[in-house]
């Protein structure tokens, strides 16, 4: 579900889309988000202007029961379905009408071949503007459909706007779903069972994780990175994070650093240079709250997943010339016997051989022959168990890839 920035969210994910896409086949192109009446200021420029003209509820979840069931006892508002309805208006420069159409007809194909909303679309757009929007979370695919209206409504649109008609087209995105925010009906815990007297049957108030937090709204963790976990009664003494590995079932206790926030904790992975970077490895972990009370009164709170990737740290050749090639590719965590790696080249994913180093325990080496490159610069990332590393510095401003992950091939 998401919050109530999913509006914005969609129509500054669909302004990111068409600027991307537009802008590398017409230059001096504005992507706008006025009214109708005001969407036209000047004539200098090309312009595509994305207007929400209108909002409705999804009839598919208006079905739903208005409420839902979360736990056995507890209800909670079930959530908005929306679908958004978006009106897309074109302008060429100093008023070219035949620039304005081929800006329509790049805006058009586009949306042919675009047929929904990815959520690495949706983070992208609204990392850095949408913070707080948590849209790209949503399970439920988000559609893109074109609308087939007539021209009298298509007018009505224009005239309800005192504006003049411009070539448009009309599109239909959903389904939006909005989370209520109104607090869920939590019984009260059971005290006593059939009003016996005798033991009294007391529940705590164990830690619930709700949310695993990480830097720069990685999908996955890194070595060196400082993780977020979001729940309730956090701050109860003696309290530790269990992380276990969901293959090789290898668990590791870590000592959250100091806080005293009931709804927050933080823990950090160890970087190369610290001791205990050896017990992690690639894959994915459950991570839940341990409290110990007593050597005999141990509590334990539901698990979430966290995943680690893996982090290149080496790359061998960085420019080559075009032909067959030979990868050499240095990792860290290490990886485990049974663990299967794949270098992804571009858009093509190819098998490798791995080989480790007693001279270099925390390091793995892993080469992979490529039949064929052609000329070009590609980015490098290493999959390890399903697990793609992070080719990004999250360093500059603006993000850039790994210049340690890239590699240029030239012509012969």
């Amino acid at each position: 579900m998401s919050n109530y920035y999913a509006v914005a969210a969609v129509t500054t994910t669909l302004q990111s889309i068409i600027y991307q896409k537009v802008i590398q086949e017409i230059q001096g192109v504005n992507v706008t988000t006025f009214p109708l009446d005001k969407a036209r200021e000047n004539n200098e420029t090309n312009q595509i202007n994305l207007f929400l003209y209108h909002l409705s509820p999804n009839i598919a979840w208006s079905n739903h029961h208005p409420i839902a069931q979360r736990k056995r006892g507890e209800n909670k508002k079930s959530p908005l379905g929306l679908n958004l309805f978006y009106l897309i208006s074109v302008y060429g420069e100093k008023d070219n009408e035949v620039k304005s159409h081929q800006l329509l007809g790049k805006v058009i194909s586009l949306f042919h071949d675009l047929s929904k909303i990815t959520s690495d679309m949706i983070e992208a757009a609204t990392s850095e503007n949408l913070k707080e929007s948590n849209l790209h979370q949503q399970v439920e695919q988000i559609n893109i459909t074109p609308l087939n209206l007539s021209l009298e409504e298509t007018f009505s649109i224009w005239h309800g706007f005192n504006a003049a008609y411009r070539p448009c087209i009309c599109y239909q995105v959903s389904v939006i779903l909005i989370d209520s925010q109104t607090t869920i009906n939590i019984p009260l815990p059971v005290l006593s069972q059939h009003n016996k007297q005798g033991n009294i049957v007391q529940l705590g108030f164990l830690p619930i994780l709700t949310a695993i937090e990480l830097p720069n709204r990685q999908s996955s963790a890194q070595l060196g990175d400082l993780i977020t976990l979001r729940g309730n009664n956090l701050d109860k003494p003696g309290i530790y994070i269990r992380v276990t590995h969901n293959q090789l079932k290898h668990s590791i206790d870590i000592t959250p650093l100091a806080t005293e926030k009931p709804d927050s904790i933080q823990i950090r992975i160890p970087n190369q240079e610290q001791e205990s970077f050896n017990q992690w490895h690639i894959g994915l972990y459950l991570v839940s709250v341990i409290v110990k009370e007593t050597e005999n009164d141990i509590q334990k709170s539901n698990d979430l997943p966290l995943i680690l990737s893996p982090k290149i740290t080496t790359l061998t050749p960085k420019e080559t010339k075009a032909g067959p090639l030979k990868l050499r590719i240095s990792c860290t965590p290490p990886l485990q016997s049974k663990q299967k790696a794949f270098i992804l080249w571009g858009d093509q994913i190819f098998p490798t051989r791995k080989r480790s180093h007693a001279d270099q325990p925390n390091l793995t080496t892993i080469t992979c022959k490529i039949p064929l490159v052609s000329q070009g610069e590609y980015i490098v990332r290493l999959r390890v168990d399903g697990v793609d590393s992070i080719p990004i510095n999250f360093n500059t401003v603006p993000w850039e890839f790994e210049p340690n992950q890239k590699v240029v091939v030239y012509d012969n």
